[in-house]
């Protein structure tokens, strides 16, 4: 996820499979606590700099049947190397983030975007 959104206290934070209306109870939405939030040592949260985290789920009871049994949620494999994207692949990217008047997205937005293949050049 993007640092940005996340502070280093773990236990504050559930993360929400499924969720793609905010503010509407989902029935296919499960919630799972976290573990750990490691967040990028490079991040600069002035230039958004390395704006990156990992967050680490807790391990779930085997008897307990969240995400197991959700039509809505399924693992995503991590490509081989030989399988990752090259510029031009197009890929679909999602999140919250906000609108051009700065206001939240209640609704879960989506887009396609084409791989480039340096993005430090974009930013001059």
């Amino acid at each position: 996820t993007a640092a940005h959104c996340v502070r280093p206290k773990p236990r504050s934070f559930r993360i929400k499979f499924s969720l793609w209306m905010k503010h509407r109870k989902q029935s296919t939405t499960d919630s799972i606590p976290v573990k750990n939030i490691i967040i990028h040592h490079k991040y600069n949260p002035q230039t958004y700099e390395n704006d990156i985290a990992l967050v680490q789920l807790e391990e779930l009871n085997l008897s307990d049947k969240c995400m197991q049994d959700n039509p809505a949620v399924r693992a995503v494999c991590v490509p081989w190397s030989t399988q990752q994207f090259q510029p031009n692949d197009t890929c679909t990217i999602s999140g919250w983030g906000r609108d051009r008047e700065g206001i939240s997205a209640a609704i879960l937005k989506w887009a396609n975007v084409t791989i480039i293949s340096d993005c430090q050049s974009y930013y001059k």
